[in-house]
């Protein structure tokens, strides 16, 4: 599952605020002590902008920022899985409009595929990963994505003590790689074969940013995992291309 934050050139929404404006958004500090167990209901950011919960409502629009941001076609159940629950998704509203999302998941090292194991050597650590980071072109540059990751780092990161939280990007996509670097991700591994895009395999980066004491990146264990993972990966990028 790609997890980027695509930056292309902007095309101004009919909704979005002027590009005259320059509300550059934060997280309230309020919103630190937030209870995840409960769930999202709502956190005004400004005026009219608000952090809140993917819900069914909001389908039509999640679909349109992914096909929009990323460069896979996604089937529709994984849409309805993002507004339904089973995932931790939220995004950024203007108003009613959507106008950016994340998607992220908690799960045991165990859980992981091959290549992400070696990310730590006790296998029933629990780790967050981010499946999906996308803002609308329209509104980007006011610290969306900033406030979707901190958000995230809050309150689940917190509450959930996880060791750590990683994802995987298009080694190509520089915009997002610089934007995690930034908020202090550290590069792990690239991942040969990882994307089928365009009948073309295409490089995958992890990136990773450790919470609490984890195994080295480069403990025997880890180094074994990406060995395997660099053998099955074309199969796999085959099959996800195909049926994710």
């Amino acid at each position: 599952m790609l997890s980027e934050v695509v930056v292309v050139p902007s095309t101004q929404h009919p909704m979005a605020p002027s590009t005259d404006e320059t509300t550059v958004l934060t997280l309230p500090s309020t919103s630190e002590s937030a209870d995840s167990s409960q769930g999202l209901s709502g956190i005004i950011l400004d005026g009219q902008w608000r952090l809140d919960t993917l819900r069914p409502k909001d389908l039509n629009a999640v679909a349109a920022i992914c096909k929009e941001s990323f460069p896979l076609d996604y089937p529709q159940s994984w849409y309805e899985d993002v507004v339904t629950g089973r995932f931790i998704a939220y995004g950024v509203f203007y108003g009613q409009t959507l106008t950016s999302l994340l998607v992220a998941e908690i799960k045991k090292i165990a859980d992981c595929d091959n290549e992400d194991k070696g990310l730590d050597s006790d296998p029933e650590s629990l780790v967050v990963y981010i499946l999906s980071l996308a803002v609308s072109s329209a509104y980007r540059r006011r610290g969306i994505a900033t406030v979707l990751l901190d958000y995230l780092l809050k309150t689940y990161v917190n509450n959930a003590f996880p060791k750590l939280v990683f994802l995987h990007v298009l080694s190509t996509n520089y915009g997002a790689i610089s934007f995690y670097k930034r908020s202090g991700f550290k590069h792990y591994s690239t991942i040969p074969n990882y994307y089928y895009i365009d009948n073309t395999y295409q490089s995958g980066s992890t990136f990773v940013l450790y919470t609490a004491r984890s195994v080295s990146p480069y403990s025997v264990s880890a180094m074994f995992n990406y060995v395997l993972a660099y053998v099955c990966r074309p199969f796999r990028a085959l099959f996800r291309s195909k049926f994710c």
